[in-house]
């Protein structure tokens, strides 16, 4: 996969139903190809696959973050708020299957406390 600037990058497609969660990895590979082509400038991986520092880390830090990260780019909220919201949203409702997220949610809050 070659990307160029004029394309929709990754969030883009994910934002519209045109790119899966997991297609991400095929962006993030053609990123590192692209690092070894002559010519081609060095773009920073979060603004190859279309998010901000903060959408960025929020993925990194739990990659189920990506429907939050278009919610809080749909309501206009910040992703830190986003991520909260869902995390208080976890913790009343308390369901096996998101309590494993839940840790990775918090760290990655008290982390962007500290910044």
């Amino acid at each position: 996969m070659s990307r160029t600037s004029t394309e929709p990058t990754f969030i883009d497609l994910y934002s519209v139903g045109l790119a899966m969660a997991d297609e991400i990895d095929d962006f993030v590979d053609c990123w590192h190809d692209r690092q070894s082509e002559p010519g081609i400038p060095v773009v920073p991986l979060h603004e190859f696959l279309g998010m901000s520092t903060d959408e960025y880390e929020a993925w990194v830090h739990d990659a189920s973050a990506l429907p939050h990260i278009v919610r809080a780019r749909r309501s206009g909220m910040s992703v830190d708020d986003v991520m909260r919201e869902c995390l208080d949203d976890m913790l009343l409702a308390a369901r096996s299957a998101d309590t494993s997220k839940i840790p990775h949610i918090r760290a990655w809050l008290e982390q962007r406390k500290k910044a």
